[in-house]
């Protein structure tokens, strides 16, 4: 029920120009990434505000959580070691729309995805936090993705005959993470 309003006064016209860029860009990745918030409303000057709302109604999502092993976090920093839970969540658009072809961790990493669906999930990222760190937490995240992925894929079915024939992976993979969802996947 609460509503935030952020208001930004720009140091120079390049500054605007970015901002401005930035908020076109804002789509439902955003509300997918944050599935606490209902609706997003920009308002840039006197245009009509752009509403973002429904995203279930455009987008199919199967989320799983759960708890990982601490000897699975053994490896990772000590401040990462206390944070147990995971979460993933795919989501395919219901029409042909194009999606981000990157793994969001929530926010978006560097790693391409070639799967046919957005993957956000809270991998384990290295310093840069660009790129998911491999390791044995990774891995365990990665088994529940493919999971996720195949009741992602059987809800599809049961709603359209040829629907879940979109999530197959095909071609190849583009980084090592992407063959290791492939590889899991199938």
């Amino acid at each position: 029920g609460a509503d935030t309003e952020v208001t930004l006064e720009l140091r120079d016209a390049a500054a605007e120009a970015e901002v401005r860029a930035q908020l076109a860009a804002v789509s439902d990745t955003l509300l997918l990434v944050l599935p606490q918030l209902a609706e997003i409303v920009i308002e840039v000057d006197d245009a009509e505000p752009r509403r973002l709302a429904d995203v279930g109604e455009r987008w199919r999502t199967v989320t799983r959580t759960g708890e990982l092993d601490a000897a699975l976090l053994a490896e990772r920093p000590v401040e990462e070691r206390v944070r147990t839970g995971w979460q993933v969540t795919w989501a395919a658009p219901r029409s042909a729309v194009g999606w981000p072809r990157v793994i969001h961790a929530p926010t978006p990493t560097e790693e391409p995805c070639t799967l046919p669906a957005l993957l956000i999930a809270t991998f384990p990222l290295d310093p840069t936090r660009r790129h998911v760190a491999p390791g044995r937490a990774t891995d365990a995240i990665v088994a529940a993705a493919a999971d996720a992925y195949r009741e992602l894929a059987e809800r599809i079915t049961l709603e359209s005959d040829d629907g879940a024939l979109r999530l197959v992976p095909v071609g190849l993979p583009e980084g090592r993470l992407d063959a290791q969802l492939h590889s899991a996947v199938v």
